[in-house]
């Protein structure tokens, strides 16, 4: 068995940050094996891909006959593989070859978060006399198996007090973390006023599709406060139900809970109460208008009453 050092790596594929690494054998031949896989995360049920290549520092001819992957959701002795005994894939001293890719596949038994996984290289190098076969088990390294969905959320007003009937905004961030499409069937929110597990859902007939990596933000977003609502703090959460494409369809329907919550106090709408002592000034002004106009209104019939008949008419 060979040992060796490990120099881990971030590399960038079309504005990505893919999982690579690096890792270098310390006993002859020296050699350095890079690989890159074809997405920062995965998600149980997905497929990806490693590419290989290998560096020979040393002096000697090395010829490659198999490489292989274990992951620890599969039974201890199996390997995502390839190949090459009936076509080694030969090194000279000096150079770095392009050793193939792999395919893989997430079991449904990983565990969300790191996975550990290493590879084993099968190869034979030339002593000067003949070929002598030889193996390397690399130590273990991490995959991180993630939720198909990963959301960050917000509150669109700067403010935790909320009026009875006043709609509260928010915006969520959704990102694929899957190395297939995913599609958003509908978002929710709830308060606490709300029984244990009721949602305010927003359904989207024509769901929209996310595709590897990428995310999606949806802004305005409401839940309205009701009024029945308890005056006192609540919590707020949110949700997102989705499928994931899979088998050239797709998968069953699956809510993912955003674990951070918002809290808001709830209001009463109450009247503002004017000053008595204010009213009595306006009621009394309001009176007094009256009383003028209607002594005006006495004057002007009482002038009527006393306007004298008109002479007689002479004959």
């Amino acid at each position: 068995m060979v040992k060796k050092a490990i120099t881990l790596c971030l590399l960038t594929f079309i504005l990505l940050p893919l999982l690579s690494g690096v890792a270098q054998a310390e006993e002859v031949p020296d050699l350095t094996l890079y690989w890159v896989f074809d997405n920062p995360s995965y998600c149980m049920r997905d497929t990806g891909t490693i590419e290989f290549k290998l560096e020979n520092n040393d002096v000697v001819l090395v010829r490659i006959t198999w490489i292989g992957v274990h992951f620890e959701w599969m039974e201890e002795g199996y390997y995502f593989a390839l190949d090459f005994s009936n076509n080694p894939v030969e090194v000279s001293p000096g150079t770095t070859e392009y050793i193939g890719t792999v395919e893989f596949e997430v079991y449904e038994n990983a565990k969300y978060g790191k996975n550990l996984y290493y590879f084993l290289v099968e190869y034979e190098y030339w002593d000067g006399i003949k070929w002598v076969p030889d193996k390397w088990f690399t130590e273990d390294f991490e995959i991180y198996i993630a939720e198909p969905v990963s959301v960050i959320w917000w509150l669109q007003k700067e403010k935790t007090s909320y009026f009875k009937g006043e709609k509260i905004l928010y915006t969520l961030n959704i990102t694929n973390n899957c190395n297939r499409c995913i599609r958003v069937l509908s978002v929710g929110a709830r308060g606490d006023w709300f029984p244990e597990g009721v949602y305010y859902f927003i359904e989207y007939p024509e769901a929209p599709v996310i595709e590897p990596g990428d995310y999606l933000l949806l802004s305005d977003l409401d839940l309205e406060v009701p009024k029945t609502a308890e005056v006192k703090w609540h919590n707020i959460k949110a949700t997102v139900c989705y499928d994931v494409e899979e088998d050239g369809g797709w998968s069953e329907t699956q809510c993912y809970e955003v674990p951070e919550w918002y809290a808001i106090e709830v209001l009463e709408r109450k009247l503002p109460i004017p000053n008595l002592s204010g009213v009595f000034e306006i009621l009394g002004g309001i009176g007094a208008a009256i009383g003028f106009i209607i002594g005006i209104f006495k004057k002007f019939l009482g002038k009527k009453d006393h306007t004298p008949p008109p002479p007689p008419s002479q004959r």
